[in-house]
């Protein structure tokens, strides 16, 4: 029940749709369909004037009613379009199919309307009426080709037409704007853009194929960029849908818009640009004089902005003053001058607007260039600069060579080449001798050689002639010093002697050393004997110990020095100093040296000759000389030996010195000769009843002596008695 009463509805509803809806309406152009309703707009785009347009339009029967169409369509408005429908009856879902075309005559715009009326029948029974229109419009795009003026303005170029560039100077270039420009109603196709010749380019062309619509313009750069002078030609194709525009390009590279002469010494010479303009050669603060003229030489005016220069020594003290329009074979000059402030050849360049010329001059006079060669690179230096030495250890020696070079036009003079030096680390060798002539082009050579004598930067000065340069170096600390010992005597020894000692490196040191033995003297009596001392007569001595070798060398040449023990007793230290290099150098002796210590024991007294003084018949004085290590005498005693057959009443006698010993030893004189001594001991004889003539001394024949202290005798000496 319920479905029938729906059925109903449903059917009612179907029916009571209006009759121009029941259509299905589809257009296809170019491969591409769409859904339109009718009375839609159709627009067909002709790709060029001449050719057809064509849409197919498809009308499909939505309803269940029978659609009829009768007649022809009609087609109104302009007559470039028209249709191939026919008559035709359309069941429900039936679909029929034809074209509309459209012939443009021209690139205007066309418009029209399709027009095609319809009866809808059920059961063969009309029942309604209606028509399918569309409103049409055709296009068609017109392309025009131009060239853009300064101005913005189109200007057209017909196809076969030329393009004409400007002169270009050489390597520059000259563009022209050119201009694709669609006048038409509808968008045109362009496929390909290409330009020949080989000093020709094209800029600005866009991804193709391209479609330009109608109104819309673009504009491309084509460029001249000429590398030889002359006329150049080349051209320009646009193929689009419908054709082919061509033209040619035209142009002229020349080498400059003015033609030179140069004016010099009276006479006048044509020049071109990139040529050099040789000035007169004149000495150190003279000028020589050129005057440079230049004449539009092409049809139009030109504007020059710029007169520039560059070099040392040259100048353009007059010129036209810019910017200045140069109207067609007008001519302007400017003038160029040299002034050298030194010797040797000059450079420079001109530049007049887009020209260019170099410019050549000579200083003439003498000219001193100075360099030095380090490390193998050779560095120049000026009066006041800086000759830098590569860091090298102290003791050690590195040099560089000095060059003194003539770069002028004649002769230079070298009085003198001096070093002051109040380091003693900077020495000039190999020198020339001085005073020196040195021809253009000619040069004098010579090492500097840095020994440095202490460690840290050190300098000293260079003078040639009035010029000074710094000389600089840089010293590194010297290596540790290797372990030493004396050799030689060492240990107790015997006052009075001259033992030798020498001084030995443990192992070779690979720099020269210096230093010194110093005595110091330490003695048991508070008087230091002044007889210690080094048999070169002084208590310190030098020694040197040259590169990789081990042994001291004293100044006799030999590698041992003796030394005096004196007659003191005490201590006798000996302690070393090591300089690097000769005096001067760094101080490498270690904190707590090692020193050689040699003993002078206390002994007892020492005779060293024993003597007659003053001689009578009945006196006579005994002279003894000695040492006592212990500055201290206790007696001397004598003993005589009587002459054969005498016979004398007492033949020992002992004398107590200890008085005059304290005296003498404690007393000024007595420190210059340490524990030495000297002593006059006189002898008087007598014997009863005889006579005042007897000859008493004769009955002596010898007489002996021994001196004693507190740490025991001394040796006997004798005398004999004539």
């Amino acid at each position: 029940m319920s479905l029938r009463y729906f059925f109903a509805l449903s059917i009612a509803a179907f029916l009571s749709v209006p009759a121009f809806g029941q259509f299905n309406i589809s257009v296809q152009q170019n491969g591409q369909a769409s859904n339109v309703a009718n009375g839609a707009a159709i627009v067909l785009n002709s790709a060029a004037v001449g050719q057809n347009a064509t849409a197919t339009v498809t009308i499909t029967n939505a309803s269940a009613n029978n659609v009829v169409f009768g007649a022809a369509a009609q087609l109104l408005g302009s007559p470039t379009f028209t249709a191939t429908d026919t008559a035709v009856t359309l069941t429900a879902f039936q679909s029929t199919s034809f074209t509309i075309q459209y012939a443009p005559q021209s690139s205007a715009a066309a418009v029209g309307q399709f027009l095609w009326p319809y009866t809808t029948q059920s059961g063969g029974v009309a029942n309604g009426v209606g028509d399918i229109s569309f409103n049409l419009t055709g296009t068609a795009p017109s392309l025009s080709f131009g060239q853009v003026a300064s101005n913005g303005s189109f200007q057209p170029i017909l196809n076969g037409g030329v393009i004409q560039f400007p002169a270009t100077l050489l390597n520059n270039t000259a563009s022209v704007t050119f201009a694709i420009a669609n006048t038409g109603s509808g968008a045109a196709s362009i496929s390909a853009i290409a330009v020949s010749g080989a000093d020709f380019s094209l800029g600005g062309v866009p991804v193709l194929p391209l479609n330009l619509n109608a109104g819309n313009q673009i504009n491309l750069t084509a460029q001249f960029t000429p590398p030889a002078s002359g006329a150049q030609s080349g051209s320009i194709q646009v193929t689009f849908t419908g054709g082919t525009f061509m033209a040619t390009l035209s142009a002229t590279g020349i080498t400059s818009f003015f033609s030179y002469q140069i004016t010099e010494d009276g006479a006048t010479t044509a020049i071109s640009p990139g040529q050099n303009i040789a000035l007169d050669n004149v000495a150190v603060g003279s000028t020589s004089t050129a005057v440079l003229q230049f004449q539009n030489t092409s049809a139009s005016p030109v504007v020059l902005n710029t007169v520039a220069l560059s070099g040392v020594g040259f100048s353009v003290p007059s010129s036209p003053f810019l910017p200045v329009t140069v109207q067609p074979q007008q001519t302007e000059s400017l003038t160029i001058t040299f002034t050298p402030l030194q010797t040797g050849p000059f450079t420079g360049r001109l530049q007049v607007g887009t020209d260019s010329f170099s410019l050549s001059a000579t200083g003439l006079g003498p000219q001193l260039t100075y360099s030095y060669v380090v490390g193998g690179a050779t560095n120049s230096v000026i009066p006041g600069g800086v000759v830098s030495f590569p860091t090298v250890g102290e003791g050690k020696t590195t040099s560089v060579q000095f060059t003194i070079t003539n770069t002028g036009t004649v002769a230079a003079s070298v009085a003198g080449i001096g070093i002051i030096d109040p380091t003693g680390s900077f020495a000039l060798g190999s020198l020339p001798a001085v005073p020196l002539q040195l021809n253009p082009s000619a040069t004098a050579t010579f090492s500097i050689n840095f020994s440095p004598v202490s460690v840290g930067s050190l300098s000293a000065t260079l003078s040639i002639n009035n010029s000074v340069f710094n000389l600089t170096g840089f010293s590194t600390a010297p290596p540790p010093l290797p372990a030493y010992q004396f050799t030689g005597a060492s240990g107790t020894q015997q006052p009075f002697q001259q033992p030798a000692i020498g001084l030995s490196l443990s192992s070779p040191y690979s720099l020269n050393l210096s230093g010194t033995l110093t005595i110091t003297i330490i003695s048991n009596s508070f008087v230091v004997d002044p007889a210690v001392q080094f048999s070169s007569g002084t208590q310190k001595v030098a020694f040197t110990i040259p590169a990789n070798t081990l042994k001291a060398v004293f100044p006799n040449g030999a590698t041992q020095i003796q030394l005096q023990t004196g007659t003191v007793a005490g201590s006798i230290q000996i302690t070393p100093d090591f300089t690097v290099g000769s005096g001067n150098g760094t101080d490498i002796t270690p904190g707590n040296p090692t020193t050689l210590t040699l003993t002078v024991p206390a002994l007892a007294p020492a005779l060293l000759s024993v003597s007659l003084g003053a001689q009578t018949a009945v006196s006579f004085s005994v002279v003894l000389t000695g040492f006592t290590t212990t500055r201290s005498l206790e007696s001397l005693t004598f003993q005589l030996t009587p002459a054969s057959g005498a016979k004398v009443s007492a033949t020992s006698f002992t004398i107590d010195l200890t008085s005059a010993s304290t005296v003498w030893f404690e007393g000024a004189a007595s420190s210059a000769v340490g524990g030495q001594f000297s002593i006059t001991v006189p002898f008087d004889l007598a014997q009863s009843g005889a006579s005042a003539s007897a000859n008493l001394v004769a009955k002596i024949s010898a007489i002996s002596v021994t001196a004693t202290s507190a740490t025991g005798a001394s040796n006997s000496l004798q005398v004999l008695v004539p």
